[in-house]
C-alpha cells in the first residue's frame, strides 16, 4: 500500500494539522529498535514494552474470534477409505467447493521487526505512552 492510500498516514496528517493549530502534539512516530525485548525509539527516548501500553491486536499470540460465512473454496479433502473390499470404497479424496466456519478462534502470528515504524500517543498528563498501530 502506498503512503497516499494508507489510512494511518491519513490519520497522522489530520493529527499533525490539528496539533499545529492548537500548538500541542501528543503523538510520535517511533521505530522498533529491538524485538525481544520490545523497545521503541522516538526522538532521543527509548521505551520498553513494560513502560508503554500496546494495542493488544498487535501482539503476537493474541487470540481473536472469527466466523466465516459459507464461501467458495478450492482444495482437496484428505484420502479416506470406505472400509470395504469393493474397489469403489478404496482410499480416495474429493474436491472441496465451499467452506464455512460458523465459530472459531485464530491466533495472530505477526510480530514486530527492527526498523518498523509505529504510531505512539502520549496521554495529556504525559504519564502514559501508547503504541497504537504499525505504519506502512
Amino acid at each position: 500500500m502506498d503512503k497516499e492510500n494508507d489510512p494511518y498516514m491519513g490519520l497522522i496528517n489530520i493529527m499533525r494539522k490539528e496539533g499545529a493549530e492548537i500548538g500541542s502534539v501528543s503523538f510520535f512516530i517511533g521505530e522498533v529498535v529491538s524485538v525481544a525485548p520490545l523497545m521503541v525509539k522516538f526522538g532521543e527516548i527509548c521505551v520498553s514494552q513494560e513502560d508503554m501500553m500496546i494495542n493488544q491486536y498487535l501482539l503476537k499470540g493474541h487470540k481473536r474470534s472469527l466466523s466465516l460465512a459459507l464461501t467458495m473454496a478450492t482444495g482437496i479433502s484428505g484420502n479416506r477409505s470406505g472400509g470395504s473390499y469393493n474397489e469403489s470404497f478404496s482410499s480416495h479424496n474429493h474436491d472441496m467447493n465451499t467452506l464455512g466456519i460458523p465459530s472459531g478462534e485464530f491466533t495472530t502470528l505477526d510480530d514486530f521487526y527492527v526498523g518498523e515504524k509505529v504510531l505512539m500517543l502520549m496521554s495529556a498528563d504525559q504519564q502514559t505512552i501508547i503504541l497504537v498501530c504499525k505504519l506502512g
